[in-house]
């Protein structure tokens, strides 16, 4: 179980979570409950104990997720492969990783990115309004990134930066640095395994 370090004297930092040795310790830390701590600007925020939630930059600092952030940023850049599973790229601190991975590798860098997009994309058309109207904007800033192309459709444009298929089926850009997954976990895991290993090439 885990819980903030509550004995005296702390042998950590007072908001680092913990994980508890036994039981009997695990019970003590349970009881009570310290003041909510502040941010920089002084403003108050919960600190749940692994769950971020909110206030995601400020809970970083303190451990254990000042080092699993640690851990991510120096896995996406040891690895010129990557699989986003259900992120909506709506966390600024994540987004600068993941562009710290496209510097790394540049053109050796392939990323898939498997989520649940509704079921009348089947053009591309229909993904580039999604992706640019629907979507947090940082996913549309990602995309084009790492197609190396603008996304907008233009009248008589006959080519596009990632061919689209029939909703469910993969679509990968024409680089060939991203393939998209857009009917699911599941329907990636179960339908496109083989497809997805290809691409990466593993």
């Amino acid at each position: 179980m885990f819980s903030e370090a509550r004995e005296y004297p702390f042998e950590y930092s007072i908001r680092d979570i913990v994980k508890n040795g036994d039981y009997q310790t695990a019970c003590k830390n349970r009881m009570g409950r310290q003041q909510n701590p502040s941010n920089q600007a002084k403003e108050e925020y919960v600190q749940p104990y692994i769950v971020s939630g909110s206030r995601k930059t400020e809970k970083m600092t303190f451990a254990p997720n000042n080092v699993y952030l640690s851990d991510l940023t120096r896995k996406v850049i040891e690895n010129k492969r990557l699989m986003i599973i259900g992120y909506s790229f709506g966390d600024l601190y994540l987004n600068e990783i993941l562009g710290l991975g496209m510097a790394a590798h540049g053109d050796d860098f392939k990323v898939v990115i498997i989520d649940k997009y509704p079921s009348y994309i089947n053009s591309y058309t229909s993904l580039f309004q999604h992706v640019a109207h629907r979507c947090n904007p940082q996913a549309y800033t990602f995309v084009s990134r790492l197609v190396k192309d603008r996304l907008y459709v233009e009248i008589g444009q006959k080519e596009y930066p990632i061919v689209v298929e029939e909703y469910g089926e993969p679509m990968v850009s024409r680089n060939g640095k991203l393939m998209m997954c857009i009917g699911g976990f599941k329907d990636a895991v179960v339908n496109h395994k083989e497809t997805i290993l290809e691409f990466l090439g593993v």
